[in-house]
């Protein structure tokens, strides 16, 4: 065993101290999960924006505003995330983090990352459209998928809350 590993087992053993690092180690956690939603939502508002550019070089104004509604979308729900409260007083205040609540926003945040990378191949496809009536159609899915997405995040906060089985 580490010198470190048995420092860390000696601090753990005093009271108190092993429920802060647990409660710390699951904030960083539960950040690290938000940032990367957050980061996942930028790319593809970048990729939007760029797709605006070439639309608008090539003379193709009709897609622009919808466009410009989406990337503004993006970037509302990327800052929702990446600038939610550090970790929640309902699970992260307690002595003892609840590892119920905690198995469950751990599926949840699995099932989130699921969802982001279905954005990602969306906004993919709408990449990929050539012309104007694949555009909209692409744009539309990419649109409601967000939508659900953001109200699927918004969810978030009851299972740390403790509103959500």
């Amino acid at each position: 065993m580490s010198v470190a590993r048995k420092l860390e087992r000696l601090v753990r053993s005093i009271p108190g101290v092993g429920g802060y690092q647990d409660r710390e180690a699951t904030r960083e956690s539960d950040r690290s999960v938000r940032l990367r939603i957050g980061a996942g939502l930028e790319q593809i508002k970048r990729e939007i924006e760029q797709l605006q550019r070439q639309l608008a070089e090539r003379r193709e104004f009709a897609p622009l505003a919808a466009l410009g509604r989406l990337a503004a979308k993006l970037d509302k729900v990327a800052n929702l995330t990446k600038f939610a409260p550090r970790g929640y007083r309902a699970v992260f205040d307690q002595p003892d983090v609840d590892q119920d609540v905690l198995a469950r926003l751990c599926a949840f945040d699995e099932k989130l990352l699921d969802e982001l990378h279905g954005l990602e191949v969306r906004s993919a496809m709408l990449l990929d459209a050539e012309r104007e009536p694949a555009i909209f159609e692409d744009l539309r899915g990419l649109e409601e998928a967000l939508d659900h997405f953001e109200r699927r995040y918004l969810t978030r906060a009851d299972i740390l809350d403790g509103r959500m089985e």
